[in-house]
């Protein structure tokens, strides 16, 4: 009994303790690769967005005085100062198939002074607390 507790049960926990303190370390090592959208009052939410002609995923974030948009095309930093409008289109009705709930898009037509002129980028949002939560931000970075 007792060689079976040392050479079975002791390196089965060695290993578990050594799989777990790996787990944690790389968690570690890809939080610090996602930059300054984790940490701080950023908000960084899973979006369609764009600027020229298609739709494509990208993290539209919310920093501080700037929204910052990765377009398919391009990545675009705006300043506060530098947004002239932003229209809500929301195309969501209730269906009773899913207990009455909101189905549907949610676009945000964000209209920008690029320095040569003004620009139109739309936001597309399939999940309603991310639109929400974004409409939020959005009327608070407006609003300061």
């Amino acid at each position: 009994m007792r060689i079976y507790h040392l050479l079975v049960r002791k390196p089965i926990r060695a290993f578990l303790c050594a799989s777990f303190m790996a787990s944690i370390i790389s968690l570690e090592n890809a939080s610090a690769n996602m930059g300054d959208s984790t940490q701080g009052s950023a908000l960084k939410i899973e979006a369609l967005c764009t600027i020229a002609n298609k739709y494509e995923v990208c993290h539209p974030q919310i920093r501080k005085d700037k929204l910052i948009i990765n377009f398919p095309t391009e990545l675009v930093v705006i300043n506060r100062e530098d947004i002239e409008s932003i229209k809500v289109y929301d195309s969501r009705k209730r269906e009773l198939i899913r207990f009455n709930q909101k189905v549907g898009d949610v676009d945000f037509a964000i209209s920008f002074d690029d320095g040569y002129g003004i620009r139109t980028g739309f936001v597309r949002f399939k999940n309603n607390k991310s639109a929400e939560r974004f409409n939020n931000y959005l009327n608070l970075l407006i609003l300061r």
